[in-house]
């Protein structure tokens, strides 16, 4: 609990650094991963690890992220922490919100394998 009231305060702190207002910032989910898992994702089973991805992805997109919203308005997350704002009045009024990732090496990491090699193309 430690952790994630760090990771909090991180991302609040930078936030408002770069001029955003903000008024909630939750850990919702956790994801331990390693190179000898081999599912890419635990569902929220605790003491379960993932296998890394190996991909460049992302986890929410225009539909999934107000559906989830209004999922970690209903009950709460893996962590056990529920929104506290109304998600219809959030995504019915145009506010802003987001889904940041933070990540953090527990391991020795290897850039090789983090989709560092990895090129977008170009627009």
């Amino acid at each position: 609990k430690v952790y994630y009231a760090e990771v909090e305060q991180l991302l609040k702190d930078t936030l408002e650094k770069a001029g955003s207002k903000v008024e909630q910032v939750m850990v919702f989910d956790h994801t331990i991963r390693s190179s000898t898992a081999s599912n890419l994702n635990t569902l929220g089973a605790k003491a379960s690890m993932a296998g890394p991805v190996t991909r460049v992805h992302v986890d929410y997109n225009e539909v999934s992220a107000p559906k989830r919203l209004q999922q970690l308005a209903e009950r709460p997350g893996y962590t056990g922490v529920q929104l506290r704002a109304d998600a219809e009045k959030v995504l019915g009024s145009g506010q802003r919100f987001a889904f940041i990732n933070v990540w953090r090496s527990i391991e020795m990491v290897y850039p090789d394998r983090i989709g560092s090699r990895f090129a977008l193309p170009k627009k």
